[in-house]
């Protein structure tokens, strides 16, 4: 299901053709994003929760790919978005001496694709809504190091799409830099959606010329689901940096 998404959201950030008569503008952003990722996982013992610090993400990242792509005409702008995540990290058993340590690998692909129509649009800037669908698929294997009970291991492996509501704010500051704000709602715990799903990214940009632009950004992503008896919860949230190009 992975290389499935990660093959979506490519053929989404790529440019693409017919969007409308009027000339169509492309960029590609590639990015760095070091989040603090909390997990929690209900078990027959608790809740077991995992914290790996912003500080400690590049030691415990095993491999990421992060790539952000749109195609603008006219009002209308198609946005395409990809992340994969591979995370490692032992914790404090948040079970006493049950467990004498908590060992957690998190897998996360998120591929998601928006069509956002600007409702204000001036030299100062623009406000787009709009909506899309945000794929993803959540693997965690936790293992309850032996203490006073012995070893357990724990799985989770879970897919699915949620319709997501979306807005967009830009502001232009001088002729190189801006701001944006990103913000996205979906799930409505409806059918197989999550219970919750959302994120906000606010981002500043520095136009180096009229093809790059240096991007530093906060991104908050969180989402809430219940899967095979299995209640968890998946919080990111931390810089990126990346860069941008405009076709």
């Amino acid at each position: 299901m992975t290389g499935k998404l990660i093959a979506a959201a490519i053929l989404a950030c790529a440019p693409v053709t017919g969007l409308a008569q009027e000339a169509v503008e492309y960029d590609m952003t590639a990015y760095l994003w070091v989040p603090t990722t909390d997990t929690d996982v209900a078990t027959r013992w608790g809740t077991a929760s995992t914290e790996v610090s912003g500080k400690d993400a590049l030691e415990a990242l095993d491999f990421g790919l992060m790539l952000n792509g749109s195609a603008r005409s006219g009002k209308w702008n198609l946005m395409g978005d990809i992340i994969y995540l591979d995370l490692s990290a032992d914790t404090e058993t948040p079970f006493g001496a049950l467990f004498s340590k908590l060992t957690t690998v998190t897998k996360l692909s998120s591929a998601s694709l928006y069509a956002l129509y600007s409702v204000y649009e001036a030299p100062v800037g623009r406000f787009e809504l709009g909506g899309g669908l945000r794929a993803m698929s959540v693997d965690l294997d936790l293992t309850l190091v032996s203490g006073l009970l012995g070893q357990r291991k724990l799985g989770v492996t879970d897919s699915w799409v949620d319709p997501v509501l979306a807005a967009k704010f830009t502001r232009n500051f001088n002729e190189t830099w801006y701001g944006t704000v990103f913000l996205d709602y979906g799930g409505f715990g409806g059918g197989s959606t999550s219970e919750e799903s959302w994120q906000a990214v606010a981002t500043i940009g520095y136009r180096m010329n009229e093809n790059w632009t240096i991007l530093g950004s906060y991104r908050h992503l969180q989402l809430d689901r219940s899967t095979n008896g299995h209640d968890y919860q998946l919080r990111l949230s931390g810089p990126v940096l990346g860069v941008n190009y405009r076709f």
